[in-house]
């Protein structure tokens, strides 16, 4: 989560196992309505410019090609992937052929 929030921009982050600390941030957010909707409204940013679903999406098939590219796993139309295995024709037995 650190890594996802800018505290003071988007959140506000507090030290695990430290209850005075989350007190204290609480009544932070309790004094500061208008700074909160500040940072409600940069954290909506934040998750639209980097954490949607059809980004992240994207972003996994990225990955998984550049995977497959690099060990070789091909892709035929007639039936389905096989990482580090042979191709298998739809309709085959994996251990049969």
């Amino acid at each position: 989560m650190v890594e996802m929030v800018e505290h003071g921009r988007t959140g506000l982050l507090v030290t695990p196992g430290n209850p005075p600390a989350l007190a204290s941030a609480l009544d932070w957010v309790g004094a500061n309505n208008e700074r909160v909707q500040a940072m409600r409204i940069h954290a909506r940013a934040e998750f639209e410019a980097k954490y949607t679903a059809e980004l992240n999406y994207t972003l996994l098939i990225g990955i998984y090609e550049q995977a497959r590219q690099n060990h070789g796993v091909r892709r035929h139309a007639l039936g389905r992937w096989l990482p580090g295995r042979r191709f298998l024709p739809q309709g085959a037995i994996e251990e049969g052929r």
